[in-house]
């Protein structure tokens, strides 16, 4: 079945914020967006899964522009596993550690260094989405070769340049039917 084609299932129960008991078991949802709108760690026993808002040692060395939703909600999430202390994080793609402060530092380390790389692209004169998700891919080596992870990179791209904007680092422009982004800090305003 394709990525982007789920089934439909039904719905049997709403997560939000709190305890929830299953088999007798105390389950505590926490949310975690960023990932995803909804994303949500589940709290058993002094175990935290975490899913996919904390990319592991692997994923942050072979992913360089990890996939975000909403880089202001991942942001958030990432400060927010700062905060909390358990035994046990399992992360969903590593092996399950007892300490993740080094790891939240890394993953918001690569999340800063790409928003400044869009920064000081678009610093000197206004680009398009498109010529700044060209920029990035040569600055990281990246070399795009399916629709798949085309689509993925341009959605955490705007999840980037969004988040650049709502923070007053980057405005934008129409102008003659494209969609042009420049950093505030080089004096661009909007016509």
């Amino acid at each position: 079945m394709p990525r982007y084609a789920p089934r439909p299932c039904a719905v049997d129960v709403l997560i939000r914020e709190g305890v929830y008991e299953i088999a007798g078991l105390p389950i505590r949802a926490i949310p975690l967006p960023g990932h995803t709108d909804g994303h949500t760690g589940y709290w058993v026993q002094d175990v935290l899964f975490c899913g996919d808002i904390l990319a592991g040692e692997q994923e942050l060395a072979s992913a360089k522009i990890i996939y975000a939703y909403s880089i202001t909600q991942r942001l958030e999430s990432l400060r927010k596993l700062q905060s909390l202390s358990c035994a046990w994080y399992v992360l969903a793609h590593d092996a399950p550690r007892q300490d993740i402060s080094e790891l939240v530092t890394r993953n918001l380390a690569q999340m800063e260094e790409t928003m400044s790389y869009v920064l000081r692209h678009v610093a000197d004169r206004p680009g398009e989405a498109a010529d700044i998700l060209d920029a990035l891919c040569q600055h990281y080596g990246i070399h795009l070769r399916q629709v798949r992870d085309h689509s993925l990179l341009s959605l955490t791209l705007f999840a980037y340049l969004s988040h650049l904007h709502n923070s007053g680092q980057l405005a934008f422009v129409l102008e003659r039917n494209r969609l042009l982004w420049r950093s505030v800090a080089a004096g661009f305003t909007p016509a």
